[in-house]
């Protein structure tokens, strides 16, 4: 990823502080999230069309680059669930910029006039989609303007990770207790490759600016580790999750079993974990 603006680095990690203070959770969680919002950020000064900024966050959850895009002057609008993201969620994140409460992009009626955004992003959401992401997608493709861009990343199937913990008879997917104790899985339901998420960009309209798999693991640091299988459906998931931190230690167990995977990933790019992908609309 080259190297980290240490300014944009302290607003991002500033932001996950204000969040997990708004929630009341341990902002550590959130850190595991750094390089994906670092290069979203990275993206949209890369691709932005012209000097427009008017942005949606599609399914924003915490919102963390539209937090700080909104600071830069963007004209920030987001949408999501209230039933899924939670109504705290929607309350916070409603005081800082306009959001929109879609409960089902699959099926509820999509809002927003034609050609009304410069920038679009949906981000870590497509693999939580039920069924075909076609409806979404075109809709995107509608309410963006002429050569405007949209950024979305998805975990990658085919990541190093993924393919060991298989091997070693281990699922990846989300916690069976979750999933069978709640009334509704909003987990992932379909994850792709790049080059699947290729084909449903171009079959939506769009032209490929770029597309690429990034690590976004290698320089983020284990600080408190909670296995999948030792989590308590009785409990909050967001809050028995790992704990990051930026940055690599010698003093740190995991850091000096990730050297092997961090140097794969290096050579291999099918072995990196998230998809980036940015298109235009023409």
């Amino acid at each position: 990823m080259g190297k980290i603006n240490k300014e944009i680095q302290d607003r991002i990690l500033t932001k996950y502080k204000e969040v997990a203070d708004d929630f009341k959770i341990d902002h550590r969680i959130l850190i595991r999230d750094f390089y994906r919002h670092y290069h979203v950020l990275e993206l949209i000064k890369k691709y932005k069309p012209h000097n427009d900024n008017k942005v949606l966050d599609v399914s924003a959850g915490f919102a963390i680059p539209s937090r700080i895009l909104q600071e830069d002057g963007y004209n920030v609008t987001a949408t999501d669930s209230i039933s899924i993201a939670g109504s705290l969620t929607f309350e916070i994140t409603q005081k800082i910029f306009t959001m929109t409460n879609i409960e089902n992009l699959e099926i509820d009626s999509l809002p927003f006039d034609e050609c009304t955004f410069d920038i679009i992003f949906w981000l870590a959401t497509i693999e939580h989609i039920h069924n075909s992401p076609k409806r979404i997608l075109n809709w995107i493709y509608k309410i963006l303007k002429k050569d405007g861009i949209v950024i979305i990343d998805t975990p990658n199937i085919l990541e190093l990770r993924r393919r060991i913990m298989l091997l070693f008879g281990k699922s990846f997917m989300p916690p069976i207790q979750f999933v069978y104790n709640s009334d509704y899985h909003s987990g992932h339901h379909r994850e792709y490759t790049k080059s699947d998420l290729e084909y449903v960009m171009l079959q939506s309209g769009f032209e490929i600016k770029y597309s690429k798999i990034i690590d976004t693991i290698s320089q983020i640091s284990i600080d408190n580790r909670n296995s999948l299988d030792r989590r308590e459906s009785t409990q909050s998931e967001l809050e028995q999750m790992t704990k990051f931190k930026v940055g690599s230690s010698i003093f740190n167990f995991y850091d000096w079993v990730k050297l092997p995977y961090s140097i794969l990933v290096r050579i291999f790019p099918s072995f990196r974990d998230t998809i980036f992908i940015v298109g235009v609309k023409h």
